[in-house]
């Protein structure tokens, strides 16, 4: 059973997931690399900024509170500037490693494994799992 939480903080929550769901994505080339279309670096500004709230709070339950807020808000804001100027159709390693280092302030992943893939139910893409903006169209790239 969920918990009976306020719809700001599903708000809040859902934000962080599918900001998650694309720093993973930013982390691993090889599974940015098999995608056939991206969104645009605004949306993923959108969802880093929807997220910030959350990160503030050290709620994520992945061990957040091990970095301290400043630090937590700091890397979003790092993030967020290299997003703005990012053209999405490569993936330079200013945006893997900022992926990565974010990852690890807001959800613990020190320990993660870059080269593991995305762990999908037969059947099932990397494309169907992410989250995309609904009101703007996506722009195609070929595979790596």
């Amino acid at each position: 059973m969920l918990p009976d939480l306020p719809e700001w903080l599903w708000k809040e929550i859902a934000a962080t997931t599918h900001l998650g769901l694309w720093l993973q994505v930013l982390a691993r080339p090889q599974m940015f690399d098999a995608l056939t279309r991206v969104p645009s670096p605004a949306f993923l500004v959108k969802l880093l900024d929807e997220a910030l709230p959350y990160a503030r709070k050290g709620m994520s339950g992945h061990g957040t509170g091990a970095y301290p807020e400043a630090q937590r808000v700091e890397m979003m804001g790092q993030m967020r500037t290299i997003l703005e100027s990012w053209s999405p159709l490569t993936l330079p390693d200013e945006v893997v490693q900022a992926a990565r280092s974010l990852l690890v302030v807001v959800g613990g992943w020190s320990s993660y494994d870059w080269n593991e893939g995305p762990g999908l139910d037969e059947g099932q893409t990397l494309e169907q799992v992410l989250p995309w903006p609904p009101d703007e169209p996506v722009l195609a790239k070929e595979p790596g």
